[in-house]
């Protein structure tokens, strides 16, 4: 039987969860940080290779829209693409010590993952700036490619841990403010 806890040591439990999710915190916007400024540059270096197909959609809005939510949207992909592999690889790693009982749930896991990364890669290829729609500046595609990263990153919600996905909500709706429910 463990015995209670004192008011000392209970508040240096708090002490120590608050400074370990502050350095998880930390090191997570580093890194989608990171991945925003690359997204960003690889936009803005393709931006220029933009044939306008659509005449209803100017190209300085595409070349403003492009430069600002698209970014945004592809950092939500980089990072749910590492965080789908990293469930993956742990399920794999686990799979030759389970149990018999375990075995359905990492199968399961695996089936998942592995469905739910292929989508982001063909999610992540769609809205690229090396991708046809974006070179030819079609809003309608893109919008698409939009909504589908929101589903996937709907879906990978009911699988991941929180904090990995929880910081990418704000960029998820920067790109959506941007794209889908801009009115132009």
């Amino acid at each position: 039987m463990e015995k209670p806890r004192t008011k000392e040591e209970h508040s240096a439990a708090t002490c120590i969860q608050l400074w370990y999710r502050r350095c998880v915190d930390r090191k997570n916007s580093r890194l989608v940080k990171n991945l925003l400024v690359q997204q960003w540059a690889e936009c803005a270096a393709d931006v220029s290779e933009i044939k306008l197909v659509d005449d209803t959609v100017r190209l300085s809005y595409w070349v403003k829209m492009v430069r600002g939510p698209l970014p945004h949207v592809l950092c939500v992909v980089e990072t749910l693409l590492l965080v789908v592999r990293k469930i993956k690889d742990t399920a794999k790693r686990r799979l030759p010590k389970a149990v018999h009982l375990e075995l359905e749930t990492i199968r399961d896991t695996q089936n998942i993952t592995t469905k739910v990364y292929k989508e982001l890669l063909a999610g992540r290829k769609m809205i690229s700036p090396k991708h046809e729609i974006f070179r030819a500046g079609n809003l309608m595609g893109l919008r698409k490619g939009v909504r589908e990263v929101e589903r996937l990153l709907l879906e990978c919600r009911s699988f991941a841990k929180p904090g990995d996905v929880d910081g990418l909500e704000s960029h998820m709706k920067c790109g959506i403010k941007g794209i889908i429910t801009n009115t132009r």
